[in-house]
């Protein structure tokens, strides 16, 4: 099992306590946010009995105040699910608990799982990379365009998120790729076949 000294250092551990805090924060508000809206949409103002149609005033004038709440609902629940997926990739990648699909490297000698390790640490963070360097050029686009994500919110602002999540999973798989070499070449023991590949804490 590869021990990770750098979960033990402030600065990783501040990095994770602020991930899940953002990840808390943005599940609390989807789901609180997504109920006010769903309530204010089919809130009722009035009940019918016996045919007839009685009118609630206290709701009456809820609905009159807020309406069916703000037209720029549907769009900040599109943002806050974005940034929910990229940031849960993050913390997913933190634990080595990425989605993969494994074929045949199962039945491979330790030493060729290292190999097949080495070359998918390389190539996801090369993916990683790339998006980092497009999400920073849609960034630049938007800024330039002006354009409004919701309310009055730049869209540049909600879209940092796909620079700043990549960012951090390139660097997961770039740590991935270093400690993997490490134990292609002996410097570090080689984890047991039921553990390979999954690390013994947070890796970044």
């Amino acid at each position: 099992m590869i021990e990770h000294p750098e979960s033990k250092n402030p600065f990783f551990r501040g990095l994770h306590k602020i991930e899940d805090l953002f990840l808390g924060s943005i599940l609390f508000a989807m789901v609180v946010f997504a109920f006010v809206q769903l309530l204010m949409k089919n809130i009722f103002t009035e009940v019918t009995l016996f045919g007839h149609s009685i009118a609630i005033p206290p709701l009456q004038w809820l609905h009159d105040a807020v309406g069916t709440g703000p037209v720029w609902g549907d769009a900040f629940l599109r943002q806050l699910v974005l940034w929910m997926a990229v940031l849960g990739a993050a913390v997913a990648t933190r634990y080595d608990r990425h989605i993969n699909v494994e074929i045949g490297s199962k039945f491979l000698p330790k030493r060729w799982k290292i190999g097949v390790r080495i070359y998918t640490d390389a190539f996801a963070a090369t993916i990683c990379g790339l998006l980092v360097y497009s999400g920073v050029g849609l960034v630049r686009s938007e800024m330039g365009a002006r354009s409004i994500a919701f309310a009055s919110v730049p869209a540049w602002v909600m879209e940092l998120v796909i620079p700043i999540g990549f960012g951090l999973i390139c660097l997961r798989y770039l740590r991935y790729f270093v400690l993997h070499i490490l134990q292609a070449f002996g410097v570090m023991p080689l984890p047991p076949d039921e553990q390979f590949a999954a690390p013994k804490g947070p890796i970044l």
